[in-house]
């Protein structure tokens, strides 16, 4: 499943380490033109003008204002709904896990 995370920060990274392992993310979306063009764990992070010509089947969002970000996605670029989750409303963000995937992260990178 090809996924796209909204929020190239700390709520983004929860949610990329509570993905399942076949998900594969292509990318992050940011609207700071700071982050715009670099890359965030090693994936490219792009505007949010960009979503339409990439292929996805999710957009996962990590941002505070999720409801007003989907209304804007939906209505500006035709995105459809069922396309766009909001895991933090549902609750399905699991800290638990996501430590334990930063834990082997660090125990890799010292490897």
């Amino acid at each position: 499943m090809k996924i796209l995370i909204w929020g190239a920060a700390n709520a983004g990274k929860n949610i990329y380490y509570s993905l399942p392992d076949d998900a594969e993310v292509t990318a992050f979306i940011d609207s700071s033109i700071i982050k715009q063009g670099k890359t965030y764990l090693g994936i490219p992070v792009i505007p949010e003008t960009d979503i339409p010509g990439h292929d996805f089947d999710l957009l996962i969002i990590s941002h505070t204002q999720a409801a007003a970000v989907t209304a804007r996605l939906t209505g500006e670029t035709g995105i459809p709904r069922e396309k766009i989750l909001d895991p933090y409303y549902r609750g399905y963000i699991d800290p638990r896990r996501n430590m334990l995937r930063l834990l082997g992260d660090e125990i890799r990178k010292k490897n």
